[in-house]
């Protein structure tokens, strides 16, 4: 039988705010989702499935890169595509508005993600100008 927001509320009725939950590694909970389904994950997600459009994460059955909750499968790398992380550990998403570092080839500037290019970020800035940058040299600006 599946856990139900009603039963997980009713059991949370008598927990205090402040106590603090973990899975049963004492792991912190890093990425919840909430629509149909709660869901709570000590896996930061690394992609989105191409199949179902939802999170993958990485997945424990060799031979497979990720998994996906929707679709209850392991994924190989072509099923979907992998999230690009800024410096400070934030997904880097199409349409973000971003800083770039300056680099030996490049002066600092801002611009938008357009499109992920291997392990490059593909940066387009205010004069249309279209650079490929490690994620590491990008700061996130926008939430």
């Amino acid at each position: 039988m599946s856990l139900t927001a009603k039963h997980l509320k009713e059991f949370l009725q008598n927990v205090s705010d402040d106590t603090i939950i973990t899975n049963e590694q004492g792991e912190d909970f890093i990425h919840i989702i909430c629509d149909d389904t709660l869901i709570l994950s000590t896996k930061k997600p690394i992609g989105f499935c191409h199949r179902s459009g939802g999170y993958v994460y990485p997945s424990v059955v060799g031979g497979y890169s990720g998994y996906s909750i929707e679709l209850d499968e392991d994924l190989l790398d072509f099923e979907f595509t992998y999230f690009k992380y800024d410096k400070n550990d934030k997904p880097l998403n199409i349409g973000d508005y971003v800083d770039v570092d300056a680099t030996e080839d490049n002066l600092d500037f801002c611009g938008s993600v357009i499109e992920y290019r291997d392990e490059y970020v593909v940066v387009v800035d205010q004069e249309n100008n279209h650079f490929c940058i490690e994620p590491k040299n990008i700061t996130k600006v926008n939430e």
